[in-house]
């Protein structure tokens, strides 16, 4: 019986420290999400003010990266050429 109630002891500890690291790692990649966002977005900002184009669509694409939205639409096909 002693051995049982070790062993329950010692499985509660583990998974409170599991559910911290848990909580503490989606946390730091939370912050480092936003921070990237962040850093694009002001990238983004300053290619709007030089009217570059390349640079716009840039921090775009990284943006979209970063959220995880760069495979949605993965096949793209080129509208047809309208000669009207």
């Amino acid at each position: 019986m002693r051995n049982t109630a070790i062993q329950s002891r010692v499985d509660d500890l583990l998974q409170e420290r599991a559910k911290g690291t848990l909580q503490k790692t989606i946390s730091e990649v939370h912050y480092t999400r936003d921070t990237l966002l962040g850093y694009l977005e002001e990238a983004r900002r300053i290619a709007v003010d030089k009217e570059n184009a390349t640079g716009i669509t840039a921090a775009t694409m990284g943006m979209a990266r970063v959220l995880g939205l760069s495979s949605i639409g993965a096949r793209w096909v080129m509208p047809a050429h309208s000669t009207t």
